[in-house]
């Protein structure tokens, strides 16, 4: 896609809707100012449309940076997350701009709506990043950095129950890496679901 005059293609995250024929991207540069969330129709891949309106998350990021995707096909949802600039405990840190967002998966141009979290643990500092899906059992997973100021180490992965039309979510627990991050500035790299069940909650 053309962003400022350019052909840009930094890409953070893809999702592919099989049934749909139809790739999703989720696409961030910093340095010259650019995000959005994409669709690609594989039948016809030179057809690329943008999905979420750029007024609502404009490429200044005044409204979080658009950071990784997850496609639900039973539904045709598209969820995607934001951050901050930064984590809990630093500057930049925004707790409004930190959220899972979700919309058809066919919208060019449209309004996402917030996903709503249910039952979030108190004194949490959600920091979405990787988002997966489990679509028998309709659980959401998703890393989240907490703080980064070098105290404890807190990286986590949520997990929401979604409902079964997909707009709401449940929490159900967190796990976290084993072994132990070492250090608090060290962050998960991906998420991939893999058919197992969350465990280790706390």
């Amino acid at each position: 896609p053309q962003e400022s005059g350019l052909d840009m293609f930094n890409v953070r995250d893809f999702a592919l809707n099989r049934g749909t024929n139809s790739l999703f991207f989720a696409e961030l540069l910093t340095v010259i100012d650019v995000e959005g969330v994409w669709r690609v129709d594989l039948t016809s891949p030179n057809t690329v449309a943008q999905v979420v309106d750029q007024a609502q998350f404009p490429d200044d990021h005044s409204n979080g940076y658009i950071i990784d995707v997850e496609v639900y096909s039973s539904t045709g949802l598209l969820y995607f997350g934001t951050q901050s600039q930064q984590p809990s405990g630093n500057a930049g840190y925004n707790a409004a701009q930190n959220a899972i967002w979700y919309i058809a998966g066919t919208a060019t141009g449209g309004t996402a709506t917030q996903l709503t979290l249910n039952g979030m643990p108190g004194g949490n500092a959600f920091y979405p990043h990787h988002i997966t899906l489990d679509p028998q059992t309709r659980i959401l997973y998703v890393t989240s950095e907490e703080t980064d100021v070098g105290g404890a180490v807190d990286d986590r992965i949520y997990a929401f129950a979604l409902s079964p039309d997909g707009t709401s979510a449940t929490w159900l627990g967190n796990t976290s890496a084993s072994p132990a991050f070492t250090s608090d500035t060290v962050n998960f790299g991906g998420l991939v679901w893999w058919g197992a069940s969350l465990n280790n909650t706390v």
